[in-house]
């Protein structure tokens, strides 16, 4: 689907999520780290913080869940992501997330 719209990002992305739900994590980690600085950028960043969170790495997932918070201060699944793991609420952990600098 992601190919007919012409949105190569995303088909990367939806197949790097393949590659995790099918076991292969350390090659969806790979390709999900291409993908952090384009159109697919917050998609990865909360895929490979769910990847790390899965292996019970938090430090490094919370760390990604931050990074797409940055990139997208609205993003709640960034927020609850994080209140998750802090063992608090979204809120606070939206409160100790890094703000978005006004231009």
């Amino acid at each position: 689907a992601y190919t007919a719209l012409k949105q190569p990002e995303m088909t990367s992305y939806a197949s790097a999520m393949s590659q995790f739900c099918s076991g292969a994590p350390d090659a969806a980690i790979d390709e999900l780290s291409a993908l952090t600085e384009g159109a697919a950028k917050v998609p990865s960043m909360l895929a490979l913080g769910l990847i790390y969170e899965t292996r019970s790495d938090h430090a490094t997932a919370q760390g990604w869940y931050q990074k797409a918070l940055k990139a997208d201060p609205a993003n709640e699944t960034a927020k609850t992501a994080l209140g998750r793991l802090s063992g608090g609420t979204t809120a606070a952990a939206a409160s100790s997330a890094p703000q978005a600098k006004a231009k």
